[in-house]
């Protein structure tokens, strides 16, 4: 994406957003307070009706269009830069030396995987719209310095006394924010603290979980109450600042009716500047610190290279070291040896833990850093095996030594299939070591034309197997009488041997099984008062709209009009309406409390991690309550026939259009949870414990293709593909909103004279509002969704 184009689209979505609006409105008013004038000319309705189609219609669809090419821009870019930053992280870990440990939080060592894991999941969840917040983030000063400019031109210089309430509020809202971090912080040290009791699955734990959840909970809760009064803190804020400009401007000078609701309208699109810059902000100030995160990781010291030489050509010694080896440059020695393996030769290598057994097959693949002039020279055509050799079958031992001149396996026991292993490796002319264990049965030994005894990384004796006696006191016809006894009675050995411990824990049920637990922990009265909270804080919101709309009629009516009154009645409804907003989200996290609990201590481990349901449920209903109850208005002061043409099959397309869009943007966000968990269980699998087996059969390729497989799966159904649907949303929902909107301004402005200044203002602000209220509603509805799995 051409960057010259990302911040151009962005002037250009700020400037529609911000400004535009209030230019829309006012121009619009100002036709409503000169219906009798100039407008109604010589040619009829025609121009009025081509200014509200401009307005109205063309003007928002015009910056839905470009809001729409910033989103996909941005998804598009987002992509690309997860896709390569994931992948230069995978293939750096791939890179790593053995044994490298990094320091995480407290004193906490993190392998190499366990960080490009952390780093990958902060890409992750940084990435979406962090390019277009950032582009936003240049224009948002601009347009404050353009809607202060408005404020000064329409009410003179009682525009900006109102802004001195701004440092109480800012102030209040610091505290506030200070308050909801160390929440935060608690809930996310609660919550590291349950899963580490969790990861001890014991019976002495169980209580200490329970209680690491409660703290949890209770943490996330006072989280909720403090983010509800900073949102109530500064919508009153925003609001203290209107009607103090207003007052003032009223006791001084003469206010025209427009300016009364342009006022409101400029200060709300001055809190959404101040909005975009904090985000912005944010996504600036953690930016270098990620960057510079995966920068020192990727400048992290990597495995030795061109260790290991290559062998001439048809050399019958495909297999040779001689020298000393560390784990680090530069470190103690690990090994001390000088080995060579003949083709078609059979090697044992045994010793106790910590001997150097898987210290030698390391040093032959050029894992370990070598002293002085120690040397390593093997084949390419080699293939290193880790595990037992007792789920090895004909067909997989075939394939494993086909085109291979070097075996490498770490058995840990030996077993009756080395024999076949050594005749099947002497057949195609194979060199073979095999690691195992001391303490291991010496089954199938005997079978090998060497063993090579370890202690501390260097050769304590060879070709002598020493006989391990049986620690089974049983004799033998007592071992065949219980064998015997354990066929007649199949499964109670197992059952003997099971270890005592608590019990299973029960799967995560079903959607309404875990609504019914839900309900039933929190009571029908909880939710029924949690709704009609929701329910009366957007009255109350709906009340203040329509005291600022009364206010402005009456004063585009009336010469004498009680500005006191209005003042006043705004105050108290913003105070109502702070206090509201607290408790519903109060009432919110309760229910969250409550039902977490429940869920604990039912043991429902997939439901642990469902804090989200409620919050994103409330978010979605605080909307399509508003929006209901804002709509209905509309509707009860429309016409009729307006009412039932244009204006219920618009919201009946509306709702049409979110269904769908919930549908695909539900779909979307498990497939990319998905994708990404598939992404974390290949760099798991290829990276843990370590990535000697991957770098020693030369599978980096492969593992690298299907993790950036995985990955540009998870970008597409997270990034790029939920930008295209929101965009598609958008659009249509802001069509059928406009079209709604122009239809109502043209009823007012050429046949129904009764409506004011005011209540047009406030019909075209909450038909457009609409649109924000059903993007909310949709993203929290999709969080809940997500949150449930």
């Amino acid at each position: 994406v051409n960057p010259t184009v990302l911040i151009c689209c962005a002037w250009l979505v700020a400037f529609l957003e911000l400004v535009a609006m209030v230019l829309i409105l006012d121009g619009l008013l100002l036709m409503c307070e000169h219906r009798n004038g100039p407008w109604n000319g010589p040619h009829g309705p025609l121009p009025v009706t081509l200014a509200v189609l401009f307005l109205l219609f063309l003007v928002p669809l015009l910056y839905r269009y470009f809001s729409a090419l910033l989103l996909m821009m941005d998804g598009l870019q987002m992509a690309t830069v997860t896709n390569e930053l994931t992948s230069m992280l995978f293939q750096k870990a791939l890179r790593l030396p053995l044994g490298a440990s990094y320091h995480g939080h407290g004193s906490e060592e993190l392998t190499g995987w366990q960080v490009a894991m952390a780093l990958m999941e902060s890409i992750v969840q940084e990435g979406p719209l962090m390019i277009r917040n950032l582009a936003l983030l240049t224009a948002a000063p601009f347009m404050v310095c353009v809607l202060l400019l408005l404020q000064v031109l329409h009410l003179r210089f009682f525009g900006l006394l109102g802004l001195i309430l701004l440092l109480p509020g800012a102030l209040i809202a610091g505290l506030l924010v200070k308050c909801a971090i160390a929440s935060r912080t608690d809930y996310q040290r609660w919550h590291q603290e349950r899963l580490r009791c969790q990861s001890e699955a014991s019976k002495e734990m169980r209580e200490q979980i329970m209680n690491a959840r409660r703290s949890e909970l209770v943490a996330n809760q006072w989280y909720s109450v403090m983010m509800a009064m900073l949102a109530g803190t500064l919508h009153a804020v925003v609001w203290l600042v209107v009607v103090a400009s207003l007052y003032l401007a009223t006791r001084e000078t003469q206010v025209s009716a427009r300016n009364l609701w342009l006022m409101l309208q400029m200060m709300t699109s001055l809190q959404a500047c101040v909005s975009l810059i904090f985000s912005g902000l944010r996504r600036a100030w953690h930016l270098p610190g990620a960057l510079q995160r995966v920068e020192c990781f990727l400048a992290q010291p990597e495995m030795p290279q061109d260790v290991v030489r290559r062998p001439l050509c048809g050399a019958a010694t495909p297999a040779r070291i001689s020298g000393s080896f560390s784990f680090e440059e530069g470190g103690p020695t690990s090994l001390a040896l000088e080995l060579s393996l003949q083709r078609g030769e059979c090697v044992a290598v045994m010793g106790a833990p910590g001997s150097g057994k898987s210290a030698l097959l390391l040093a032959l693949l050029g894992e370990l850093f070598p002293c002085g002039l120690a040397c390593v020279s093997s084949t390419s055509k080699r293939r290193f095996v880790k595990g037992s050799a007792d789920a090895m079958d004909a067909m997989l031992l075939d394939e494993m030594l086909s085109d291979m001149e070097l075996l490498l396996w770490d058995c840990g026991k030996a077993t009756a299939q080395l024999a076949q292993l050594c005749a099947s490796t002497r057949a195609r002319s194979v060199a073979l070591l095999v690691a195992i264990g001391s303490d291991a049965e010496v089954d199938g030994l005997d079978s090998f034309d060497r063993v090579l005894w370890l202690r501390q990384g260097k050769l304590l004796r060879q070709d002598e197997v020493e006989p391990v006696a049986s620690q089974d006191p049983r004799p033998p016809l007592k071992l065949l009488g219980d064998a015997l006894l354990a066929l007649e009675t199949p499964g109670s050995p197992q059952q003997k041997c099971q270890p005592e411990g608590p019990t299973s824990v029960e799967p995560l049920p079903p959607l309404w099984p875990l609504a019914r637990a839900y309900l039933g922990t929190c009571g029908a009265g909880n939710v029924t008062m949690l709704l009609l909270l929701v329910l009366m804080q957007r009255s109350v919101q709906l009340l203040q709209f329509l005291f600022l709309a009364t206010w402005a009629d009456v004063v585009g009516n009336a010469q004498n009009v009680d500005h006191r009154s209005f003042a006043v009645s705004i105050v108290l409804t913003v105070a109502v309406n702070a206090t509201l907003l607290t408790l519903s989200e109060w009432a919110g996290s309760r229910l969250s409390l409550m039902a977490g609990l429940h869920l604990q201590s039912r043991q429902l481990s997939g439901a642990w991690e469902v804090d989200g349901v409620i919050s994103g449920w409330l978010g979605c209903a605080r909307s399509v309550l508003g929006s209901f109850l804002q709509q209905v208005y509309i509707l009860l002061i429309a016409p009729q026939w307006l009412a039932v043409t244009v204006l219920l099959p618009a919201y009946m397309c509306i709702a049409f259009f979110a269904w769908i869009y919930l549908k695909a943007a539900v779909l979307l966000a498990l497939k990319g949870e998905e994708s990404f968990r598939e992404a974390q269980q290949i760099l798991h699998e290829s990276l843990e414990p370590d990535p000697v087996q991957v770098r020693a059969n030369q599978l980096q390729r492969s593992v690298l293709q299907r993790f950036t497989l995985a990955m540009s799966q998870m970008t597409g159904c997270s990034l790029l593909l939920p930008a295209c649907n929101k965009s598609w949303l958008s659009f249509r929902v802001t069509f059928c909103v406009a079209f709604a909107a122009a239809a109502c301004a043209l009823q007012v402005l050429l046949c129904d004279h009764q409506i004011g200044v005011g209540t047009l203002g406030l019909v075209i602000s909450l038909l457009f509002a609409l649109t924000t209220d059903v993007e909310v509603a949709c993203e929290s509805c999709v969080q809940g969704c997500r949150a449930l799995g």
